[in-house]
């Protein structure tokens, strides 16, 4: 039982969290267990928001992530990370068990270099409420070391997108040792889901520096998945400016357009002035709820903020709240694209003190013809 480990492990607050969640023993999750982790064979890549806000509020972005998943003969499930460039972060390789997830192996990229992680304690998660523990150690350059230890605290039933679900919750706890002998102590909260024949479905992190959120928005086959990888190697971001839908704009780049930078290079990132709020404003006020009628899904455009705070090369991407494929109606999409143009003042991004063109996105979750979120 992990609680009578903390106990006798003399760590105050992690027994205080641990006797706060009731230290229940759970339930096994029996046969069928394992579908909860295993996305489906037919959508192995899941992309991801990665929403950051630090605890001052002063620092609030989003970024992207892609986890690409793959079945190994032996039935273990190998997950490769990567950031919005399409570069590798990390890969992950878990025996997938009817009680849980074990982890084998874990390596990390660390300032362009792979490191293998230490697996210490395995035992990543389990349908067993307190019986988790997953410890880990590694050593980065410089003389820095990260001794991590999770405990999971709980874990109860749900429903996602009427599909049966669970929800994980773990208390963290990670040690630094620097070069100069000091150390320092981060301890965090973490809540996973999973949801049945999906796999991971989000994760809320919260520590004393602020908070991380990842929240799945679009399942891909392997086939679309090595597409994007092929037509777009190093610029995930890019749009065919003879694909857009603008075509009467007079929009123009300040620069050569293989000079565009993603959104996530600047400080600030581009973007409309007064961010999320701005947005919701705009469209409170300028959007027609009739066009919205009967329609559920995500929908995506992505667009170029230039060096002078203008906005154009719209294009869009849209998927149903399932995550696949779909297509919204022509006026639809017609009318976002007009109050995107009539938006503003945009903000350009800034890149070593030089405002830059860039790329940029905004995402409308709709659900029964309401607009329910608007992203980042």
């Amino acid at each position: 039982m992990v609680c009578g480990r903390y106990k006798q492990s003399g760590i105050l607050l992690g027994t205080i969290l641990l006797l706060l969640s009731g230290c229940r023993s759970g339930r096994q999750a029996g046969v069928g267990g394992e579908r909860f982790f295993l996305p489906s064979r037919a959508a192995l890549v899941h992309k991801y928001y990665l929403h950051y806000r630090s605890a001052d509020g002063q620092q609030n972005w989003t970024d992207i992530r892609y986890f690409r998943y793959r079945i190994m003969p032996s039935g273990q499930l190998e997950q490769i990370t990567y950031g919005p460039g399409l570069e590798e972060n990390g890969r992950i390789r878990f025996a997938v068990e009817a009680d849980g997830l074990r982890l084998l192996e874990q390596v990390v990229r660390w300032q362009g270099e792979l490191l293998r992680v230490e697996v210490r304690e395995p035992q990543y998660l389990s349908w067993q409420a307190d019986s988790a523990v997953l410890s880990t150690f590694t050593s980065y350059p410089g003389g820095i070391t990260e001794s991590a230890e999770r405990v999971q605290l709980q874990v109860r039933d749900s429903l996602v997108r009427d599909r049966p679900a669970r929800v994980f919750s773990f208390f963290d706890q990670r040690k630094y040792r620097y070069a100069d002998g000091t150390e320092r102590l981060a301890l965090s909260r973490t809540q996973e889901v999973y949801v049945r024949d999906m796999g991971l479905f989000s994760t809320a992190f919260k520590s004393e520096r602020g908070t991380v959120q990842l929240e799945l928005v679009e399942q891909m086959k392997m086939e679309d998945w090595n597409a994007l990888v092929a037509d777009v190697p190093s610029r995930v971001a890019y749009i065919d400016p003879e694909e857009r839908l603008d075509v009467v704009s007079t929009f123009q780049p300040c620069e050569d357009p293989d000079r565009i930078a993603d959104y996530y290079n600047g400080d600030p990132d581009a973007g409309l002035v007064g961010g999320k709020r701005a947005f919701q404003a705009l469209f409170g006020e300028r959007l027609d709820e009739g066009l919205l009628q009967g329609q559920s899904g995500y929908l995506t455009f992505r667009f170029v903020i230039n060096c002078r705070g203008e906005a154009g090369w719209f294009i869009t991407e849209s998927a149903d709240l399932d995550f696949r494929s779909k297509h919204f109606p022509e006026p639809l999409v017609r009318h976002i694209l007009s109050i995107l143009q009539g938006a503003g003042p945009w903000r350009a991004t800034v890149v070593n003190g030089q405002k830059r063109d860039a790329y940029a996105y905004v995402t409308l979750k709709l659900k029964n013809g309401k607009l329910v979120e608007i992203l980042p």
